[in-house]
């Protein structure tokens, strides 16, 4: 339960959960934290099967479903328990250093730490190289193996910042195709021209070694671009598993379990209940009237982030009153849940251009407040014309405002959730009141600032006529006096 950060944010580990704190909101549950991470124990199990069937797995879904919490909580865990070895690689495509070095350092880095009998990759070689020499074996210092599994999180990055540039793009492609090598256990391009001018080198290797897995996590709306690397990466397709969302009894594990000393199993029933999204616009008042039978709850459907930041904001509040427990005056009497999405989409965009909130607000709602979805190329082009960068789009589905939605093969924008809704319509009814009031104070102002220019005018008009009148004078007099000397002389 939880999402995933912006990419270019990680924050996870600087959150620390308690048992008066359960919640880490919008930011991934780490691994240190799956004490308090529950609900996804059948996904974890599945995932994990998986990841040891086969080398490469595909782990895909909507943004918003805590993807990122499900591996560091809950697979990693299961993992090292077994005999393997979870190694999160993130890279860096703005940086200088191509991704397979990246990729290097940072397993060298746990490697040194977690297994120092392991001999390091060497200056200058290859990844594939490297898992591939005879005297490299991946053992614990009590001589147990250890099968190290590669996981490249947000893979989607490949797709978004690994193709804005030229530079990001040259790192990018390489690196895909290094993946693509250790995957199918193919013998890179490169070696085999090695190999035909020096076949010693082929000595030191075990080309049919293939002791380690690898584990791509991405959002659901780029996986079309990953199987474009299916000429190259047949497996891409073999062996994948679609995250979905929660239904309303693991959402209740997910409150329950860790939150037991603060939640009782009624308030966590209308917190589920409040994130529930059993339809598209359904009721979401949260007041118990609906059936609260094991069936019943397992029909709803919960967006996992928005339910672990309501969590979060109930326990805040509840903190901030010096209560024992989150009580349901905390729920429905002061209008907490209202506010608590307020000031998430505050967070959202607050320090965005103002186009962005205009874009939301005035796009992305029917005329009667219900979600509207709309093209994302047409999107891109609102924000252009509203002066802000259409990357924006993408800023604002990492912090869980909006996702993507395929249809009819479209990629579409839309909030992330309904009850959303209210908030922007009300955020838009403010905005709009405020833009009129400042466009009346400004049409009162540049009426007076015309008023002051042509009084100015008709003042400067005026003194030039009464300085014409005295030039006049004065030359009338200047022609009068000549003419009386003319006649006297």
């Amino acid at each position: 339960m939880s999402a995933e950060p912006s990419p270019s944010t990680d924050v996870a580990a600087t959150v620390r959960l308690d048992p008066e704190n359960p919640w880490p909101g919008l930011v991934p549950y780490a691994e240190e934290h799956a004490v308090f991470f529950f609900g996804r124990d059948d996904e974890a199990q599945e995932l994990f099967r998986r990841v040891t069937r086969k080398v490469l797995t595909l782990l895909f879904g909507q943004s918003g479903l805590g993807k990122s919490s499900l591996l560091n909580a809950s697979l990693y865990p299961k993992l090292r328990k077994t005999g393997y070895l979870p190694l999160d690689l993130r890279l860096d495509f703005r940086a200088s250093e191509p991704l397979a070095s990246q990729a290097v350092r940072q397993i060298t880095s746990v490697v040194q730490t977690e297994l120092p009998n392991v001999p390091l990759s060497r200056p200058g070689e290859s990844l594939w190289f490297w898992l591939h020499r005879r005297d490299v074996a991946f053992q614990r210092s009590d001589g147990s193996a250890v099968i190290p599994v590669f996981v490249f999180d947000q893979f989607e990055e490949f797709f978004t910042i690994g193709a804005e540039t030229d530079q990001a793009r040259g790192l990018a492609e390489p690196f895909l195709g290094e993946l693509a090598d250790l995957v199918e256990n193919r013998t890179p391009a490169a070696l085999d021209l090695m190999l035909e001018h020096n076949p010693e080198i082929g000595r030191d290797l075990v080309f049919g070694r293939q002791d380690y897995r690898i584990l791509i996590s991405m959002r659901e709306e780029y996986v079309a671009n990953l199987d474009s690397l299916a000429p190259t990466m047949r497996s891409v397709g073999e062996n994948r598993m679609r995250l979905l969302q929660m239904n309303g009894v693991q959402a209740l594990e997910a409150v329950n379990r860790p939150g037991k000393e603060i939640v009782t199993p009624a308030v966590g029933r209308k917190i589920v209940r409040f994130v529930a999204a059993t339809r598209r616009g359904a009721s979401s008042s949260g007041d118990g009237s609906s059936s609260d039978t094991w069936e019943d709850f397992e029909r709803l459907q919960v967006e996992p982030s928005l339910l672990c930041l309501v969590c979060r904001e109930l326990n805040r509040r509840r903190q901030q009153r010096g209560l024992s427990q989150i009580t349901e005056e905390l729920l429905s009497g002061s209008g907490a849940l209202e506010s608590i999405l307020r000031e998430f989409y505050e967070s959202c965009v607050g320090d965005q251009p103002p186009g962005v909130r205009a874009f939301v607000e005035d796009e992305l709602l029917t005329e009667n407040g219900f979600r509207e979805t709309i093209a994302f190329e047409r999107a891109e082009r609102m924000l252009t014309q509203r002066g802000v960068e259409p990357l924006a789009i993408n800023l604002l589905v990492n912090r869980r405002l909006l996702r993507f939605e395929e249809r009819l093969e479209i990629r579409r924008v839309e909030l992330v959730h309904y009850v959303l809704a209210n908030v922007v319509k009300s955020s838009g009814k403010e905005r709009r009141s405020r833009e009129a009031v400042e466009r009346a104070e400004k049409a009162r102002e540049e009426e007076a600032e015309r008023r002051r220019i042509a009084e100015a005018e008709r003042q400067a008009a005026l003194r030039d006529k009464r300085r014409f009148r005295r030039i006049s004078m004065l030359a009338m007099a200047f022609a009068g006096f000549a003419m009386v000397g003319a006649l006297a002389a």
